[in-house]
């Protein structure tokens, strides 16, 4: 038969732990847990693109138009929430020995702190990908995650940028092969970013 027990608080003993149940039990809660410590994910969003795009630009474009862009907004509910932020992007070249830039931004700015140090020349990127060596176009799949703390909680709009190197002249192809053949060896691709709150 089962007992009911009514109380507002249960304060340890000795020490400061209060244990409930033995190993293999399972507790049950029939409300909202709430005070037990960090580290749990409030809120998953994610942005899913399935057409082509492509740009010859050399300088930072999102990734998409017409209401297709690779972005994501979501609004954290504490301004000590942490926003994970973890992106996919299929990637191929027009011609060969050029390079691919790609940089996380927030609110249509970069994100200086998700990208490389400055480096003489050098392009300062969250990731590149390249196509040098052996008259390599081979699609490739630029990948990542980053740790944001927003300290707001308005809305934040993640997105990926992408741009040609300067000296390249080359056309990038989003979730399209280089190839582009219209039989099974060239395949239709997806993007992806996505987020996720982390609660203090």
């Amino acid at each position: 038969m089962a007992s009911e027990l009514k109380t507002n608080l249960i304060t340890p003993a000795s020490s400061t732990t209060v244990t409930i149940g033995e190993s293999g039990d399972t507790i049950s809660c029939g409300g909202t847990a709430t005070g037990f410590g960090g580290g749990k994910i409030g809120q998953v969003l994610q942005t899913v693109k399935t057409d082509v795009y492509t740009s010859s630009s050399s300088t930072w474009n999102i990734i998409g138009s017409g209401g297709t862009e690779l972005k994501i907004s979501i609004t954290p509910v504490a301004t000590d929430s942490k926003i994970l932020v973890f992106w996919t992007v299929p990637v191929s070249s027009s011609t060969t020995n050029v390079s691919q830039h790609f940089a996380l931004h927030l609110g249509g700015s970069v994100m200086t702190d998700a990208i490389g140090d400055a480096s003489s020349s050098r392009a300062q990127t969250t990731q590149s990908s390249d196509s040098y060596g052996a008259g390599d176009k081979a699609n490739r799949v630029v990948a990542g995650q980053f740790l944001d703390s927003p300290g707001v909680t308005s809305a934040c709009e993640y997105s990926i940028y992408m741009r040609a190197s300067t000296s390249s002249g080359t056309t990038i192809q989003i979730n399209q092969c280089s190839q582009n053949l219209d039989n099974d060896d060239s395949g239709m691709q997806i993007s992806t970013i996505t987020v996720m709150e982390v609660l203090a």
